[in-house]
């Protein structure tokens, strides 16, 4: 039996709001052999954020267990949590008059986990249609390079976008916009 690189156990988180508590995750189990890619998906406020912060270690675990590479995120010091995480949070916002129909590729930096190039597809209206997605990877143990992150995006319709970032320290939320422009 292949260890899983990230398991989530029993996890609940909530949040205040006032005087009362709103919650945000109730029980979640997640168990993710490595190599294997995972797609949270699921209507606005049912916690994917939430998962992602508490997997990057950007947020504090309520009640669980979460393990990356068979360590446990809540025994360890910031410092080592910084060395596990990188976000990047993409943005494509159609700036034209014309509906696209948008093709995003994300071409991952080496030595981060998942691996090799993610691709999504979406429609854009026009004007000012945004897509926006967040990926959370792992740095590979013992790099210190400066991973490069490329983004493409591109459309039938002949719109085109690029935005490209190198990081040179972990623990980061990177922010990639891209606009497009025929």
């Amino acid at each position: 039996m292949i260890r899983p690189i990230i398991q989530v156990d029993n996890v609940h988180e909530s949040y205040l709001m006032g005087k009362e508590a709103v919650p945000a995750l109730r029980g979640v189990t997640i168990n993710a052999p490595k190599g294997e890619m995972l797609c949270l998906m699921g209507p606005s406020g049912s916690g994917k954020t939430t998962r992602l912060n508490l997997l990057g270690g950007l947020d504090e675990l309520g009640r669980g267990h979460i393990m990356i590479e068979g360590q446990n995120i809540v025994a360890m010091k910031e410092e080592q949590i910084a060395r596990l995480r990188l976000t990047f949070t993409l943005r494509v916002t159609n700036t034209g008059s014309v509906d696209l129909h948008a093709t995003i590729t994300d071409t991952l930096p080496d030595h981060v986990t998942p691996i090799g190039v993610i691709t999504w597809t979406t429609n854009l209206p026009a004007p000012g249609g945004v897509w926006t997605r967040t990926v959370v990877v792992t740095v590979t143990r013992g790099y210190s390079g400066t991973p490069t992150n490329r983004v493409q995006v591109t459309t039938p319709e002949g719109a085109t976008g690029e935005s490209q970032v190198t990081v040179r320290a972990m623990g980061y939320q990177v922010f990639l916009p891209i606009v497009l422009r025929q």
